[in-house]
């Protein structure tokens, strides 16, 4: 048997990545629609492929889009490698975003686990207790979303308590400033 030949696409996909990626002379961007169409083994080689292309460091970048489904396909993926967000709130994580390359990326990393925060709150039970606690600091980097928003107006009842810290109180809307003495306890 050769590379890739097994038969077993979960096993032969991540092989072939692997070898595109060493035999890459410059970097090489795979560009993927229709996600939702996968079949779940098919969804988890590609999770598998970039796990992998990822650990060794190749110049080879996935990029995919699909419909909402594609959600789905990650949650009952068997590939280990790619959480989903209900297991990544379910731990005590801190991000340092300071790394990150521009205030924009920061931006938008930050909105992206609002989003996901607020989708994963809505879908579990209302403790009615704090059970999670979300703080932001350099509040001007969120200060603009539309879901933080609401998260403040709707979140104790999930038990969600948010924290925000700024050096210039002038970063925290007006609307905010209206909502939180309420919602504190």
């Amino acid at each position: 048997m050769g590379t890739a030949d097994s038969g077993d696409i979960e096993a032969d996909l991540p092989d072939l990545m692997l070898v595109l990626g060493e035999a890459a002379k410059k970097p090489i961007a795979i560009l993927i629609d229709e996600l939702q169409y996968l079949s779940t083994s098919e969804f988890s080689a590609l999770i598998m492929s970039i796990h992998r292309i990822n650990q060794a460091a190749l110049p080879v970048v996935m990029i995919g889009a699909g419909l909402p489904q594609i959600l789905g396909l990650a949650g009952t993926s068997k590939s280990t490698c790619a959480p989903t967000a209900e297991g990544f709130f379910k731990q005590r994580v801190c991000l340092k975003l300071s790394d990150l390359p521009t205030d924009e990326v920061k931006t938008a990393l930050a909105e992206i686990l609002i989003v996901q925060l607020h989708g994963h709150v809505l879908r579990g039970e209302q403790p009615r207790r704090l059970t999670r606690m979300l703080v932001f600091d350099e509040a001007h980097r969120v200060k603009d979303s539309k879901r933080l928003e609401q998260l403040a107006r709707e979140g104790r009842a999930f038990g969600v308590g948010i924290v925000i810290g700024t050096q210039f109180p002038g970063d925290i809307p007006e609307l905010w400033q209206a909502i939180w003495p309420r919602n504190c306890s």
